[in-house]
């Protein structure tokens, strides 16, 4: 258990891999949604996406996040390292994000908004998500990579 990630090299995720309920809920919102949902999906997808980025580059740190669909991938570095969005497995960044992200993102939490602390983790922004909530997390994410830039520059 002491290599696997959250701050070493082997990653393991999938709570709820195979799980009887989960894949019964997901077939059941399967029947219920429609192209539009899709659509419309992706889209809010692409835009907390970009909007992530921008406000984690103005928080002083390096960002890189791509949306495919309904999923967003969220890479950060420390202050100055420009990220190359990777397109496969082995374009994956090497560098892990700056210690401390860990410690921060769970304090912004208690504004409702926990963002994984895990470089390979996808964050699933939803229908069921408000432009309201996405702005909030997009807010927590920028004032969160402050407080990370303005302790890495403390070091």
């Amino acid at each position: 258990m002491a290599a696997l990630a959250r701050t070493e090299p082997v990653y393991q995720a999938g709570t709820l891999s195979g799980n009887p309920l989960a894949t019964a809920a997901g077939c059941a919102v399967l029947d219920h949604v429609c192209a539009a949902d899709y659509e419309e999906l992706s889209s809010r997808a692409a835009r907390f996406a970009r909007d992530l980025g921008a406000s984690i580059t103005a928080g002083g740190l390096g960002a890189g996040v791509a949306s495919v669909g309904p999923l967003v991938g969220l890479f950060v570095a420390p202050p100055g390292i420009t990220i190359d969005l990777p397109t496969d497995y082995d374009g994956c960044p090497g560098h892990r994000r700056p210690r401390c992200v860990p410690e921060v993102l769970p304090r912004h939490a208690g504004r409702g908004i926990a963002l994984a602390p895990g470089p390979y983790e996808a964050l699933f922004p939803g229908l069921a998500h408000t432009e309201l909530e996405l702005a909030l997390a997009v807010e927590v994410a920028g004032e969160a990579a402050a407080e990370v830039a303005a302790a890495m520059e403390r070091t």
